[in-house]
């Protein structure tokens, strides 16, 4: 994570994750070998009260193996960063949200902070995690294995905008309680804005 001044391009580097996995050749599709999985840096979102030094927090998503050096599974996590703006260092950082899944494309990856009815909220966007080219048919040999099929299921987290409080819980007024999706049945989420005028969120596929 950098920190920009916008009026000379100087870049100061603020934080590195020290379990930032690029994934494994491993990971690959058995039947499209050429597809490799999801990994890299997404989405980034600062609180909605980030002057206020209680809540002077960075959060931002990134892939981790979940798994072990024998037998990789590369996930990804949304970080929350302490920003301490006196010296300008990140002083703290925790995982708010571990084992977010997977897949060959449409990875949405979008993070974003909204304030709703006084609520403060996190938004993040997961694709259908599928291949969706002419060769996707033979990506998937079993459709039961195709991803883009369950982005309507409750049980599966592609697919989805899901909310969270800030530090990671599931508001208790979601869609299904307990469950972190707040819309679902997308392809490939990757833009999201908000009014707050109106308190609308929009997304962009």
């Amino acid at each position: 994570v950098s920190r920009v001044n916008p009026n000379t391009g100087a870049k100061q580097e603020v934080y590195i994750a020290p379990d930032y996995f690029d994934g494994d050749p491993s990971e690959a599709n058995a039947f499209c070998p050429n597809k490799q999985i999801g990994r890299g840096t997404y989405g980034l979102a600062l609180h909605p009260n980030f002057l206020e030094p209680d809540s002077a927090f960075i959060y931002f998503v990134y892939s981790y193996n979940h798994g072990d050096a024998q037998n990789p599974s590369t996930k990804f996590k949304i970080a929350r960063l302490k920003w301490d703006a006196n010296s300008e260092v990140v002083t703290q950082a925790d995982a708010i949200v571990t084992n977010l899944p997977n897949g060959y494309d449409h990875w949405g990856g979008r993070l974003i902070s909204a304030t709703i009815s006084n609520q403060n909220y996190l938004f993040y966007s997961i694709g259908d995690l599928g291949i969706s080219e002419d060769s996707s048919p033979n990506c998937y040999p079993n459709q039961a294995e195709n991803p883009n099929n369950f982005t309507q299921h409750p049980d599966s987290l592609q697919g989805k905008i899901h909310r969270f409080h800030m530090d990671g819980s599931i508001p208790a007024d979601n869609p299904i309680p307990g469950n972190s999706f707040y819309t679902r049945g997308h392809r490939n989420p990757q833009g999201l804005a908000f009014n707050p005028e109106k308190e609308i969120l929009y997304g962009v596929e």
